[in-house]
């Protein structure tokens, strides 16, 4: 394969004499395997703060997530933890006690109309909450309660425009179905990259409209979308990307991200002036390899028998640094 001066960058290849590299990926819970389908939306779910394992270690993402589970998801994902700390007490619902450990959160929930009771009173908040009702909480966290009165309103217009906005995305769920947390993790996660729509005045006219605000920046998070870690320092646990220089965690996995396309959510803290990485998301592999040096500027892939030539301008590191292998 010839690689032109414009086509460099179109080639990400990570060149290993000795192959002792591998990409480590963090199991946050000892329940949910590395092939687990949801444990990316997990582990995302629980770095941005939004739900919370067991006090023994576990997560148990096949375990059916209660009406009260998910009113504090609905809660958390829409930056009001603290607000439903304030408002624990007397509800409005018979059956939730003023005690009652959700009762914080179930007040907020039902005063922003994200979830409403059973009817009688009631708000059965240990009851398993079913797909299509979890479905109706997101859109209605999301502002789209008005679009959906327009498609027939609860279960099939929630279902109808949850699936044209995204949030049904590899989601395999069916009416009626029992939720469980490690899809109630998969919707929410989704939800975060939907468009909010916000009420919005025009004279004496009132409408809905997208306004190009999405959950995580309710959150206080900011994104940046599939661009390549340039640089690190392991010094000062830093990663560049783009024009954004992130501060990261002790112990972050440089190599995993460094020279690939990668998707972050960071948060910008005013106090000390610094961006702070909070989730990850590498979008692109890379290829480890042995490899031989020829005579005319390229290289022999030992494992796959491949040979690529390289352009003379093109960037080559070793072990992060820039090398000459010519």
């Amino acid at each position: 394969m010839n690689i032109t001066k414009n086509k460099v960058l179109s080639l990400v290849l990570f060149i290993v004499i000795i192959l002792n590299s591998s990409l480590v990926f963090a199991i946050t819970f000892q329940d949910v395997p590395q092939n687990h389908w949801a444990i990316d939306h997990i582990e995302k779910m629980t770095k941005l703060g939004i739900i919370t394992g067991y006090e023994d270690g576990t997560f148990r993402p096949d375990k059916t997530i209660t009406r009260a589970e998910f009113a504090v998801l609905a809660v958390n994902i829409k930056g009001l933890e603290e607000a439903a700390k304030l408002a624990k007490g007397k509800t409005e619902f018979s059956d939730v006690p003023d005690n009652n450990w959700a009762s914080g959160y179930i007040n907020i929930a039902s005063k922003n109309g994200f979830i409403y009771g059973v009817g009688n009173g009631k708000f059965e908040p240990n009851s398993p909450i079913r797909y299509e009702q979890a479905i109706a909480l997101v859109m209605r966290i999301l502002g789209y309660e008005e679009k959906v009165k327009a498609r027939g309103g609860y279960p099939y217009g929630y279902l109808i425009v949850a699936g044209e906005e995204g949030v049904l995305n590899n989601a395999n769920g069916v009416y009626g179905d029992l939720t469980t947390r490690g899809v109630a993790t998969l919707l929410l996660d989704n939800a975060l990259e939907v468009e909010i729509m916000e009420r919005v005045v025009y004279g004496n006219k009132i409408v809905w409209e997208k306004i190009g605000k999405r959950l995580y920046n309710e959150l206080g998070l900011s994104k940046i979308n599939k661009e390549r870690v340039k640089s690190y320092n392991k010094e000062k646990n830093t990663i560049t990307v783009g024009s954004k220089t992130l501060e990261v965690k002790e112990g972050f996995n440089f190599e995993e991200v460094y020279g690939l396309k990668t998707t972050i959510w960071y948060k910008y803290d005013k106090s000390k002036n610094k961006n702070y990485l909070v989730d990850y998301k590498v979008e692109e592999k890379a290829k480890f390899d042995a490899v031989q040096l020829g005579k005319i500027r390229d290289i022999i892939l030992v494992t796959e028998d491949k040979e690529y030539n390289i352009a003379e301008d093109a960037e080559l590191r070793l072990n992060g640094s820039m090398s000459k292998l010519w």
